[in-house]
């Protein structure tokens, strides 16, 4: 997967708290600890465990350089992204995993990843006999951000791939 960075930014609250909590799980934050993760970001210990609340793009990134921050381990993404489910990612992860091969997983992550965070988009194009994977963020990254945000999406799907191989591969010709 490669990534790039676009300039479009789309305010609104559509990310759900879930991932900043997991990240909160993976730093092994306590309740009192938890305003560090959440410093700059405006948000409340109350409001972010919250089951159903849902973060803005630039909250979600604030998190994610807090706790960059906190760890001191550059490849953090990768090991949140070993902690992401298909239940993590709700009804889309459940498509994408669900699916009959890596193709059409793809397609539905590149379908309904809008609904889980609008300010990532994956575009899926075929150059030759391979099948190109771009991150496209739509708010402006730091390098750091951006490979953390890139680690923890690549992770899963090297770490979850279903075990019938047979089920990923697609002919090219049909794609």
């Amino acid at each position: 997967m490669t990534a790039k960075t676009g300039g479009l930014q789309k305010p609104g609250w559509d990310i759900p708290s879930n991932y900043s909590r997991l990240i909160a799980r993976e730093l092994d934050l306590t309740a009192k600890q938890l305003p560090r993760l959440l410093q700059g970001t405006g948000l409340g210990i109350t409001q972010f465990l919250t089951e159903d609340s849902l973060l803005t793009a630039t909250q979600q990134v604030r998190i994610l350089r807090n706790a960059l921050e906190l760890s001191g381990q550059p490849e953090l993404g990768l090991r949140l992204g070993k902690r992401l489910t298909p239940a993590t990612h709700g009804a889309m992860g459940f498509v994408a995993y669900s699916s009959a091969d890596l193709l059409n997983a793809l397609q539905a992550i590149h379908t309904f990843l809008p609904t889980r965070a609008s300010f990532i988009q994956l575009h899926l194009q075929q150059v030759d006999e391979r099948l190109e994977c771009i991150l496209d963020f739509q708010e402006l990254l730091d390098d750091d951000i951006q490979r953390c945000f890139s680690d923890a999406m690549v992770n899963p799907s090297e770490a979850r791939v279903p075990l019938d191989i047979s089920r990923l591969f697609v002919r090219a010709d049909s794609l």
